[in-house]
């Protein structure tokens, strides 16, 4: 029973004895009979408080919107960049190399295109102050390019006495061509590096044109000569696709590669003697 009125004693203090004794705050200003603080001070201190936490969320708000804008601008930013990509992995190869050889004429460096056959694997000369640099364009898809094309690149490089040898591609080049050429006088730029130095080096109003993409490419442009020989030439179906080859074929060995939507659409296949082999007919 003592316990219990302890316990009980306790409670009723507890109740009472704020109510009977209020409090003072850390200002010195006694609370109000109901536990309520009035101090001027305090109430300044908590709307100064709140004012702090709102204007922390407020910051806080703001930073995940300006983090949100920066992701999607590089988000549009990488669009745009895979978006040219795309249309340049549409150019024909010599416009291709076009395309690169512009891009560093307007850096600044002396560009010379190499004819179209018998280049020695070089499509272009770059010299600038006594340097003299061969340029090699692959206009890959899908592909990546390997450490054997670098290899012929820097064959062709010591032939040509250049002082560097630069590939530009519109793919990638795979891990062991790059650690290859890590320690070789070659150049790797890749279709992302690509982009980088069109934007750097073209206005920004420029544009490729039209005639460079396949899609574009009109029928009368097409040779009706071969540059070897000065013969005749066919259009032809292999298995890669269509293509221009010399009648003089095997003796002459010119062919120049055409865009699919360029073969007719009329042209049936025929079966010949042998089961898999097809050809086509104008």
């Amino acid at each position: 029973m003592e316990i219990l009125g302890l316990i009980a004693i306790w409670i009723i203090g507890s109740l009472v004895w704020p109510w009977l004794f209020p409090g003072k705050c850390r200002h010195s200003h006694r609370f109000e009979r109901n536990g309520l603080n009035n101090c001027p001070q305090c109430e300044q201190e908590r709307t100064e408080r709140e004012k702090e936490r709102a204007r922390l969320e407020h910051e806080r708000k703001q930073q995940e919107q300006l983090r949100a804008q920066e992701i999607e601008r590089r988000r549009r930013i990488e669009s745009e960049r895979l978006r040219q990509l795309s249309y340049l992995q549409q150019l024909t190869p010599i416009a291709f190399e076009q395309f690169v050889l512009e891009i560093y004429r307007q850096l600044g460096w002396s560009v010379t295109q190499t004819p179209v056959t018998g280049d020695n694997g070089i499509d272009g000369l770059l010299e600038k102050d006594s340097d003299r640099h061969v340029l090699q364009c692959k206009r890959f898809k899908s592909t990546r390019v390997g450490a054997p094309i670098l290899r012929d690149l820097l064959g062709a490089t010591i032939a040509a006495k250049a002082s560097r040898g630069i590939l530009v591609t519109t793919s990638s080049f795979t891990a062991q061509a790059r650690e290859w050429a890590r320690d070789q006088p070659l150049t790797l730029v890749d279709g992302l590096s690509l982009i980088n130095m069109m934007q750097e080096a073209l206005p920004p109003n420029w544009i490729v044109p039209r005639e460079w993409v396949l899609r574009e490419l009109a029928e009368e442009a097409l040779p009706t000569a071969c540059p070897i020989c000065s013969n005749i030439v066919r259009r032809r179906h292999g298995r890669y696709g269509p293509f221009l080859g010399c009648t003089l074929y095997p003796r002459c060995t010119w062919t120049m590669n055409l865009p699919h939507n360029l073969f007719p659409q009329n042209a049936q296949p025929r079966r010949q003697r042998h089961r898999y082999r097809r050809r086509y007919y104008h």
